[in-house]
């Protein structure tokens, strides 16, 4: 008996390094929100934006560096019901099975074993990485609940086989998820198919730049504020120089400023032209 299980134990084990050596580590800091300031400006336009009316599968975000465009995302989480599912990208993203493994561990993280069959097609050697989009599709599905997922810096992800894999989850996508994704361009997947079926919400630069009498309303309370605030201090400053004497070397000081600075205005002035008598 005790040899027997040994055995068996040893037979189970020369299959996990296997497993194991396919298994690529998450890094976590990817998968956690981003840090907002606690001040940043509510644009309730745009959040509403995001809302949205329930029949998009993807909202992009799309414009250059310094539009607010993961400040605003990260705001609607913030005040998002449903759960959400961050993962932050770069260059080294650029593989399907990377990708796929950490967005199937955090669909994992919401419980039940929701990415476990996901992440076991991503652990075996040349399963196509379409079955395991489809079955992270069937957790999200089992999930019940509407699941948002947040994809910052999408335009990192150019390689055809990674391109072809959200173009798939799209097409996938149940409807109680939706894909939200922040770019600085256009992502290679077929928009216009996605506008055909009324399934794509666009936010771009000309809705993301502060103009207008909107975002004039929605900063004039932190612009009374801080006149407010400059108001407070100028009565502080008056009230505690009230009944107190200026020295007169001060005021004579002062005088002999003032009186320069007429003369310099006197000598730019240029000289009248005299007009010659005939």
């Amino acid at each position: 008996m005790f040899s027997r299980a040994i055995g068996s134990g040893i037979g189970m084990s020369s299959q996990a390094p296997e497993a194991a050596a396919h298994r690529l580590r998450v890094i976590e800091p990817k998968l956690m929100l981003p840090r907002v300031h606690p001040r940043t400006l509510r644009r309730a336009r745009l959040l509403e934006m995001l809302d949205g009316d329930g029949t998009s599968a993807l909202t992009v975000l799309d414009a250059g560096v310094g539009y607010g465009k993961t400040t605003l995302v990260r705001s609607w989480c913030a005040e998002h019901p449903g759960a959400v599912i961050w993962m932050t990208l770069d260059p080294a993203d650029d593989d399907p099975v990377r990708l796929w493994t950490h967005l199937a561990t955090a669909v994992e993280r919401l419980g039940n074993s929701l990415g476990r069959r996901a992440l076991s097609s991503l652990e075996t050697r040349g399963a196509p990485i379409e079955t395991a989009v489809d079955e992270l599709m069937n957790g999200m599905v089992a999930f019940g609940r509407p699941v948002a997922i947040v994809i910052d810096d999408l335009h990192t992800v150019q390689s055809e086989p990674s391109v072809r894999s959200l173009g798939h989850a799209l097409k996938r996508m149940p409807s109680n998820a939706r894909l939200l994704a922040s770019t600085r361009s256009d992502p290679p997947i077929s928009l216009a198919r996605l506008r055909a079926r009324r399934a794509l919400t666009e936010i771009r630069a000309r809705e993301l730049a502060f103009t207008g009498r909107r975002d004039a309303r929605a900063h004039r309370p932190r612009v009374d504020r801080v006149v407010q605030r400059g108001s407070r201090v100028a009565r502080r400053a008056h009230r505690g120089m009230a009944g107190r004497a200026i020295p007169s070397g001060a005021v004579a000081a002062r005088a002999r400023q003032t009186r320069r600075g007429s003369a310099g205005i006197r000598r730019q002035r240029s000289p009248r032209r005299r007009v010659p008598r005939r």
